[in-house]
């Protein structure tokens, strides 16, 4: 296909839910008919096929593929839940792979066109697998918490990214708690934004049904978050983002944020 994007999904810190916003992003994209890969290059803590409950599916991984030891076709995996979603996934460092990006893309090269969109889970930091995932990318998503930890580690992941000629397309804010945001508890979306200086392309609230999934998100909350952060991905400044704070507002919404908090 022409013009497919290569997204990086990055995080500046472990523990933000990075593996878990590419996935669902991707299953969102793949829904509303955009052919999508995700890539997972976290070769020392590979989870993209336990976060989308896809063990086991294939006997063979991108390392596989760059030993030539597997055809590219024999290792990407077909998702069981959206048939325009495939997942290439890691199985942690092998000595005698070249993990370079050059090497990565020339064994993805003949395959990109056939995708919309290809989505690069990198690890977690900004440390050489970062700078292998930025190197793959043509852009990147910086996924944080509205913590002062968080965004000050997005902050300099932003600046890591400038530095490696990456653009930035946005912040996704994940784990965002509306009852707090409501009650002045902690950082709003606006400030966020203000504070790291570019756009939050999609905020995801803290949700159970993320945590309890078996792959398919059920959770009302979280699957229209992230079917409008797939749209703002798509259509960029014509679509809006998820409002964590609505059901909060008002005087029912003051009873609610009275329960959240015990």
């Amino acid at each position: 296909m022409e013009n497919t994007r290569i997204i990086a999904v990055v995080s500046g810190k472990g523990g933000v839910g990075k593996t878990t916003v590419t996935v669902n992003l991707g299953r969102a994209i793949a829904k509303l008919g955009k052919k999508t890969l995700l890539i997972d290059a976290d070769f020392s803590l590979n989870n993209l096929d336990v976060v989308s409950c896809m063990e086991n599916s294939s006997p063979y991984d991108l390392s596989d593929v760059m030993t030539g030891r597997a055809r590219l076709k024999q290792a990407i995996v077909k998702d069981k839940y959206e048939q325009n979603l495939d997942m290439i996934f890691s199985n942690g460092l092998k000595p005698d792979c070249d993990y370079t990006p050059q090497a990565i893309k020339a064994v993805l090269y003949s395959y990109e066109r056939f995708y919309d969109y290809v989505f690069i889970d990198s690890p977690a930091g900004i440390d050489v697998g970062f700078m292998r995932a930025a190197a793959l990318s043509e852009e990147a998503f910086v996924v944080t918490c509205l913590t002062q930890s968080g965004l000050r580690d997005a902050d300099k992941t932003i600046d890591m990214l400038e530095n490696s000629s990456v653009p930035c397309s946005g912040i996704i804010l994940n784990r965002v708690r509306g009852d707090l945001i409501a009650s002045g508890r902690t950082l709003t979306v606006k400030e966020a934004e203000t504070l790291l200086k570019k756009e939050v392309a999609g905020v995801i609230p803290e949700d159970d049904a993320i945590l309890l999934s078996d792959g398919e998100l059920k959770g009302k909350r979280a699957a229209k978050a992230f079917k409008l952060l797939a749209k703002k991905v798509i259509n960029g400044e014509n679509s809006s983002v998820y409002d964590p704070v609505k059901e909060y507002r008002g005087f029912f919404g003051k009873i609610k944020r009275s329960f959240r908090a015990r």
